[in-house]
């Protein structure tokens, strides 16, 4: 699992996500995740900007990715991504779950630490879901779950006809 940190004495102009820069996982996710915020939110990998917030140990942005807000406060995991979206244009409220629903924080949690460990096989799992180019994903995935339900119906057609 994960360190969380709940705040920082570094307070940045507007919110910055802290990611993992040499990681392609990462890297596919956070232009994926930028074209969604816009400019509402600052992006830098951890190997630039460390140095600077001494309270969050290295190992500990090497963990998870960090969202650090204008107040200092923290997010971090699953949460920062949750959080993240709240700058979108079509806010979702997961990082309310998060805090107020303990099966879906460990779930959350759970999972990305499941997700981090495997990003290199993650990433060739992203990059078959949602295509190469993180601005213009597309939506492979439905027509992996579309794929089995239009089998099964072609078949009952053919199975009704034939009796």
């Amino acid at each position: 699992m994960f360190e969380k940190y709940k705040r920082t004495d570094y307070r940045p102009e507007k919110p910055l996500l802290i990611w993992d820069g040499a990681c392609s996982f990462c890297q596919y996710w956070k232009l994926r995740l930028q074209k969604i915020t816009g400019d509402k939110v600052r992006y830098e990998p951890y190997q630039k900007i460390a140095e600077k917030i001494p309270d969050i140990s290295e190992k500990g942005f090497e963990e998870a990715v960090r969202l650090i807000e204008t107040d200092g406060k923290v997010y971090n995991g699953p949460d920062a991504a949750y959080q993240l979206l709240s700058y979108s244009n079509q806010p979702l409220n997961f990082s309310i779950w998060y805090h107020r629903v303990s099966p879906f924080r460990w779930v959350s949690d759970h999972a990305y630490a499941f997700i981090s460990k495997r990003r290199s096989s993650m990433f060739s799992l992203t990059k078959l879901l949602w295509g190469k180019n993180p601005a213009k994903p597309k939506n492979y995935w439905m027509l992996y779950l579309a794929a089995p339900f239009a089998l099964a119906l072609t078949n009952y057609m053919i199975s009704k006809r034939l009796q």
